[in-house]
């Protein structure tokens, strides 16, 4: 397998996941993302979106409360921007998309919806930080794509 270099390849890559492949790979981009939001709903979250025998009741669950930590978490229009509690929105709603039902997802792949949530939280994060861009997001999750495929 050729490494995934671009947003381009990537999307390509993730077209013939199952959707429990989607909820996995997406998860290691979350998990990647922890850093920016330790909270133990959106570790759970995690947890069952990463269990293949994931009930759907579990999944529902796990859904509701990482949404619930998205919407507590959201800033809203007109404040002063928190960045760091925005970072936290954007892992939360990552999480979220990864467990939503197929009525509430919208359609769409579901790994790359949490990548997207996850590169908001890096910029968010990055606002706060003084002069330390750190790795770029989009590589960090190219590597993990390439590895989740390979294995």
């Amino acid at each position: 397998m050729t490494s995934i270099s671009n947003d381009q390849e990537l999307r390509l890559a993730l077209v013939g996941l199952s959707p429990i492949q989607e909820r996995r790979l997406g998860s290691l981009f979350v998990e990647s993302a922890l850093d920016l939001c330790d909270d133990e709903r959106i570790r759970h979250a995690l947890k069952v979106a990463m269990d293949p025998n994931s009930t759907e009741e579990e999944c529902e669950d796990a859904f509701h409360s990482a949404k619930a930590y998205a919407i507590h978490t959201y800033t809203e229009c007109g404040r002063d921007t928190d960045w760091a509690r925005q970072a936290e929105h954007f892992v939360a709603t990552a999480a979220a998309c990864l467990l939503a039902d197929d009525d509430t997802a919208g359609g769409g792949n579901r790994a790359w919806k949490a990548a997207m949530q996850v590169r908001n939280a890096r910029n968010c994060a990055l606002m706060v930080q003084e002069g330390n861009a750190g790795e770029n997001e989009a590589s960090r999750q190219y590597q993990i794509a390439t590895r989740f495929l390979e294995a």
